[in-house]
This record gives structure tokens, C-alpha cells and sequence, in this order.
């Protein structure tokens, strides 16, 4: 969502007409976030990297009304802000970088959706976000995985995401004719595992932090799920293989 795609008009009208498809999107969030710290209208909620703007247009057309964002690129902003004027509302968002920082104790709430894959510096990012939030808030994360077979960074590749960064690097630049998608942020710096993020977030200070099976075991489980996760290697599998990271941290 939040990696610096160069959008053309084609490009902007496609996600204007695509915007209910998110609508299941933001439902999962709800449903996720609902099970370890529920939102309340009240709640100050910031997104990094906001991309399209899709997410800070569905949380104010379900009546929540405190929310800003940042993205690097100034595309994504202007059409992002764009966007929520065709929906009726008014965004705010600011054209930086994560890596600058965030203002202290802010926010109830920091969702950053598949844009910590293109930070290059992600971890002194993620410090940014712990301490935007209150005590008390919740930072949302979802990103790449790197044990997946077919990443959606670049899925025409199986087994792309278990390269060395050098070796994406250099497929990823051919490509695309060019190294834009390097300078641009556009490419997968990192590819993470829950083990390796689950570190991470307690090492920054978090004082719960729930992976994957913690958010799915939390939610509705179909006899499948229940019987992949009532046992250690089927939790070791549905942490290993699935296609992105997912986490919700209390500070």
C-alpha cells in the first residue's frame, strides 16, 4: 500500500472504481483489531504509508473521523488526497518519510499495511511508531513474507522472496528497465518472518505482542484452521508459510 507506484490516469481510475473492493479489507482489520484493543470513534488513528488512501477513506466512512497519514511520494498523496474528495472527504496526509519520525504519545492507534518491506531503515521506522502511540495503543502491521512461494512483490518468480536482497535487486531492475524502482522505494528491501518480527516488536518495548496464529486463534476457525492450529507443527506452519506477516502490538 504504501510503496511509491508511479500512477497514471488509467492507474488512479482503476483504484477509484475498485474502492468497495476494500470494504472486505477493512473488515478483517475491524474484526482483528476488535479481538485484543477495539476501536472507538474517538480514537486518534495515523497509517503509515498511505498509498491509494483507501484505508483512511473507509475508517471515516465508517464514522471514524481522527485520522492522518504519511507517504513518501507525492504521487500517492495527490492522488490519495484526490480520491477522498471524489468520496466526499477531506484527507489528511503528509508528504514524508517514516524515517523522519512521528510526533510523541499521539495516536490510539498506527496501522502500517504493506509498507514496511520498503523501508530500508524499517526497524528505526517501526521505534517511530511505538513512540507515536500512547500508552495503551495498538500498532497494526502487515507485510511481506519470506518463506512464501509466490510473493506479491513479484509473483511471476516462485521463490522470489527466499532470494538474497542483491539477487531481487537485480531481477527487479531488469524488470522494469531501470533502477527507478530501487530510487523510488518501490522494491522489497526487507522480507521478514514472524519469528525474526516478533523479536523486533518486544525488543522496542511492546508489551504484548500477537503474531498470526494469536490474531487467528483469537477470530472464528473453521475445522481446518482448528485442527492446523491444536497442534505445535501446524502452528509452526501457519507462522512459516502464509503469505504476508501479520501483528497487532499493545504498547
Amino acid at each position: 500500500m504504501g510503496a511509491a507506484n508511479r500512477f497514471s490516469r488509467d492507474t488512479y481510475l482503476d483504484f477509484a472504481a475498485g474502492l468497495e473492493e476494500h470494504e472486505r479489507d477493512f473488515d478483517v482489520f475491524v474484526r482483528r483489531m476488535a479481538a485484543f484493543r477495539p476501536l472507538q470513534p474517538s480514537d486518534k488513528v495515523f497509517e503509515v504509508g498511505v498509498g491509494t488512501g483507501w484505508f483512511l477513506i473507509q475508517l471515516q466512512h465508517h464514522g471514524f473521523p481522527n485520522v492522518s497519514g504519511i507517504d513518501h511520494n507525492p504521487q500517492n498523496v495527490e492522488h490519495a488526497m484526490r480520491l477522498g474528495q471524489d468520496n466526499g472527504v477531506e484527507l489528511d496526509i503528509a508528504c514524508r518519510a517514516i524515517e523522519g519520525g512521528l510526533p510523541a504519545g499521539q495516536f490510539d492507534v498506527v496501522v502500517a499495511q504493506s509498507v514496511f518491506e520498503h523501508v530500508p531503515g524499517y526497524e528505526a521506522g517501526l521505534r517511530a511508531c511505538y513512540r507515536a502511540l500512547r500508552p495503551g495503543g495498538a500498532l497494526y502491521f502487515y507485510s511481506t513474507n519470506k518463506w512464501v512461494w509466490r510473493s506479491g512483490e513479484f509473483p511471476r518468480v516462485p521463490g522470489y522472496s527466499w532470494l538474497p536482497y542483491k539477487a531481487r535487486e537485480i531481477l527487479r531492475v531488469r524488470h522494469h528497465r531501470g533502477r527507478h524502482i530501487v530510487e523510488s522505494a518501490g522494491i522489497d528491501f526487507n522480507q521478514f518472518t514472524h519469528r525474526g518480527l516478533a523479536r523486533v516488536f518486544r525488543e522496542i518495548g511492546f508489551r504484548e505482542v500477537h503474531d498470526l496464529v494469536s490474531i487467528w486463534r483469537r477470530g472464528p476457525q473453521s475445522p481446518k484452521k482448528q485442527r492446523v492450529l491444536g497442534s505445535a507443527p501446524g502452528r509452526w506452519l501457519a507462522r512459516t508459510f502464509p503469505s504476508g506477516t501479520c501483528f497487532i502490538c499493545l504498547k
